[in-house]
């Protein structure tokens, strides 16, 4: 870090031109700052991109493909694990279980499974359960059952504010 500092005091420095017969004329000419490579850029990601199924840590999103309803979740696990697990639910009718079976029991409607995305992603367990509450309680017509829980009341006007806009 100093060895970065003093280079760049150096090239803020008038350079003279050794050349000229009076010592302080100043050089034509600018400094050149050399690129340094990396290896990072010199050889190629070792790793293949993670699709949207294999990321974990969510906070998600599943659209109603007939109305402005979205189920918002959130998981540890593999995004496409949960989102079998929705997809089955659904299939099997099992109302008691999911919040988008009861949906489409009750409406008729169909699930844009297609259509689900992440919204974030958190490490922290107790970090993502607040921001699945926080997108529920400012999502414009959520389909879940409750509204997340963990959002503590002094943050709620504020949630609601923003979803009013």
């Amino acid at each position: 870090m100093a060895i970065q500092k003093n280079f760049l005091r150096n090239c803020q420095k008038p350079v003279t031109n050794s050349n000229a017969l009076d010592e302080r004329e100043p050089a034509t000419g600018f400094p050149v700052i050399p690129y340094i490579r990396t290896l990072g850029h010199i050889f190629a990601k070792p790793k293949d991109p993670v699709t949207k199924e294999q990321r974990t840590d969510v906070i998600y999103s599943i659209p109603c493909n007939e109305c402005d309803n979205e189920y918002i979740g959130q998981t540890k696990r593999q995004f496409g694990t949960r989102l079998k697990e929705h997809q089955k639910a659904v299939f099997l009718c099992k109302k008691e279980n999911s919040a988008l079976s009861e949906h489409t029991r009750l409406t008729n409607h169909t699930i844009g499974w297609d259509n689900s995305k992440i919204i974030t992603t958190n490490r922290r367990y107790h970090q993502r359960l607040c921001l699945e509450a926080w997108h529920i309680n400012s999502a414009h017509a959520p389909s879940n059952r409750d509204d997340g829980g963990l959002l503590p009341d002094a943050y709620l006007h504020l949630v609601r504010k923003k979803a009013a806009n």
